[in-house]
């Protein structure tokens, strides 16, 4: 998922296409794959839940902690612990992570994540990503085996990156290319972007796969992703 070999990826997906769209997916593409996009701030602190979601030794101290290192993310789990507690006060982040767990805590951090990608005045159709890609995350924690429960999650968090990203930063992109680089190569796009985000390789594999696996990488990660993507899709 090297940016010059995602380039490479394009010319031979969008071979068959009509000399001006071939150009206009073309130009699309390289300007995602070129353009920086920020980190966002909410995501080490995805990171350091899921961390705390695969270690049987965790405290409510230990998760407090990773909240409290995000504003944003302390304010929203206060608020939730608060509507959950039908009008009593809820005063600190322990109390806040107790009331609603630490399943639910990590969910927020993702939508928070996806959010920051998304802008303060998101399009329709990246309001429909955003909900999609949360469920994805939560079917894919559901079915993955143990050991590789937290990557799923991961890896389905951004497995819709390359749409949010597409609707995002190219919104006059004519409709014919837009479809073209959504179908094609939505997933190799995201991949490069995890990877400047220091993702884990195997997560950042995953995510540039999950869509059409090879055989060297059809491992339990990117089957549950994919199936989780399409029963997300369809439901």
């Amino acid at each position: 998922d090297h940016p010059t070999a995602v380039l490479a990826s394009i010319e031979k997906a969008l071979a068959a296409e009509s000399r001006a769209a071939h150009r206009a997916a073309l130009g699309l593409a390289s300007a995602l794959i070129a353009e920086p996009v920020a980190r966002p701030a909410s995501l080490s602190a995805v990171v350091d839940l899921a961390s705390q979601l695969r270690d049987d030794a965790t405290s409510l101290a230990l998760v407090a902690d990773v909240l409290g290192r995000n504003r944003a993310l302390a304010l929203a789990v206060i608020g939730e612990a608060s509507a959950a507690a039908h009008g009593r006060t809820i005063d600190s982040l322990e109390r806040a992570v107790l009331r609603l767990g630490l399943e639910r805590v990590h969910h927020l951090a993702c939508g928070l994540v996806l959010d920051e990608l998304a802008g303060r005045t998101p399009r329709p159709t990246v309001r429909a990503e955003r909900r999609t890609a949360l469920v994805v995350l939560t079917l894919a924690g559901a079915l993955a085996p143990s050991p590789h429960r937290t990557d799923a999650m991961l890896v389905g968090l951004f497995s819709g990156l390359g749409h949010i990203l597409l609707e995002t930063r190219n919104a006059a992109m004519p409709d014919g290319a837009r479809h073209d680089i959504a179908r094609e190569l939505h997933a190799s796009i995201a991949a490069v972007h995890a990877r400047s985000w220091q993702l884990p390789a195997a997560v950042v594999t995953a995510i540039g796969e999950h869509v059409r696996p090879t055989r060297d990488n059809d491992g339990a990660v990117v089957r549950v992703v994919r199936a989780a993507r399409i029963a997300a899709t369809l439901a």
